[in-house]
């Protein structure tokens, strides 16, 4: 079974948006090959900044070209180049163009400055309006550290009562992200996939799975290996 039918996602699903930390970027080009193995178009974009691209590339914001790559490869990753080796989103005419023209979108839709675990400010995620279904993304590396080292806003969450060297297990772990992204698992049909999973126990993945009431994926990206636990939402 694929990370598609892990995470449950809705075959009506066209944009997919992705949020969190700790291997964002990762599950949206898995997400892409396994949509481009089943005949699907792919245009995979930012609503904040990504880094760009190592493959599948088009940042002229030329329309032509990236239905042109899209018959080429199925995928396309696009956006503005912005300096410090990142790219932004596309404009809202060529992103409404392409959207028209694809099967699937793949948005980023926070940033979390390589860490695996975040606590949004209150201008984050930036999600499109067109988005059918959301993932939040965790790592599971952040187990057994401090705070500070592994929390990207780490300061936020002084409203819960943890300062900069609480020790993060799994009930921290999930207070924090439900802080921070609780208000979209009410708006959005949903998935919590937490990564890293090859960095703990697997009882450990589970058990952070009691803490939430949402559909919740744990696994490892990079070793390909995938499980799930029902939550009542």
């Amino acid at each position: 079974m694929d990370i598609l039918e892990k995470l449950c996602v809705p075959a009506y699903a066209k944009c997919i948006c992705v949020v969190g930390s700790g291997g964002k970027t990762s599950l949206l080009y898995h997400l892409a090959k396994c949509y481009q193995k089943q005949g699907k178009t792919v245009l995979l974009t930012t609503t904040t900044k990504m880094y760009l691209p190592k493959e599948y590339a088009v940042l002229s914001c030329d329309v032509l070209e990236i239905s042109k790559k899209l018959k080429q490869w199925g995928i396309v990753v696009a956006g503005v180049a912005c300096g410090n080796g990142k790219m932004t989103g596309l404009p809202k005419h060529i992103w409404e163009a392409v959207f028209s023209m694809v099967d699937i979108v793949l948005v980023e839709a926070d940033g979390a400055k390589r860490l695996p675990l975040k606590l949004p400010n209150d201008t984050e995620p930036v999600i499109p309006e067109a988005s059918d279904f959301l993932v939040t993304v965790v790592g599971l590396s952040s187990l057994g550290e401090k705070l500070y080292t592994v929390c990207h806003r780490w300061e936020r969450a002084a409203v819960l009562g943890y300062d900069a060297d609480t020790i993060v297990t799994e009930k921290e772990m999930a207070n924090i992200l439900q802080a921070g992204y609780q208000s979209y698992w009410t708006k959005y049909k949903c998935c919590v996939f937490a990564n890293q999973a090859d960095c703990v126990t697997q009882a450990q993945a589970k058990h952070f799975g009691d803490f939430l009431k949402v559909p919740y994926v744990w696994g490892s990206l990079q070793k390909a290996f995938f499980d799930r636990k029902e939550n009542k939402i």
